[in-house]
């Protein structure tokens, strides 16, 4: 009988690892929604839970995957080496995003869970200054619109006013002498 793991909610930076007891077709054969059901879940996200043949991993081992694969804690994964190098078959790696939202996890009898380890908190990101010489300065408030720029337009508009008077002016000529020639 399998035990169920309760989950938190906003639960981050954890890796279960499952080992799959199914022959190697129908654990090869398993959609995202047969991954589901075998949690006790009703979806899974398939970025996050990933089914692996652990011969597949066979250049690299299961361990060297956790750790330089998917960011595991090196010192968690030396704890339980033993148990990552006796596995045959298929894994199932699940992160804790793939199962976002959910309370907790019961998992079929054909699921055993391994271990339940944590990723690798990221490094800060290094904030060095820039260098160049643009980079350089100070950031202040925008200062205030230049006047020259508001006088501009309103010189703009008295121009274009008395030019519309004067050909006003001037059909009005052209009319008035045009006709009497």
């Amino acid at each position: 009988m399998t035990q169920d793991i309760p989950l938190a909610a906003d639960e981050t930076g954890i890796v279960r690892l499952f080992s799959v007891s199914m022959p190697a077709a129908e654990a090869k054969g398993l959609s995202d929604g047969d991954k589901a059901a075998l949690l006790g879940l009703d979806r899974v996200d398939p970025a996050h839970a990933e089914l692996v043949n652990v011969s597949d991993l066979a250049p690299l081992g299961l361990a060297s995957y956790l750790t330089e694969g998917l960011g595991v804690r090196p010192e968690e994964v030396r704890a339980v080496r033993g148990r990552l190098d006796a596995l045959e078959g298929h894994v199932l790696i699940l992160r804790a995003a793939a199962h976002r939202g959910a309370t907790g996890l019961r998992p079929d009898p054909r699921l055993t869970l391994i271990a339940t380890l944590h990723e690798e908190a990221a490094a800060p990101a290094a904030l060095t200054p820039l260098r160049s010489e643009g980079a350089k300065g100070t950031l202040s408030r925008p200062s205030e619109p230049e006047p020259t720029a508001a006088k501009g337009r309103e010189g703009r508009s008295r121009w274009l006013i008395l030019a519309a008077v004067i050909l006003v002016v001037l059909a009005g000529l052209a009319l008035l002498f045009g006709g009497a020639a």
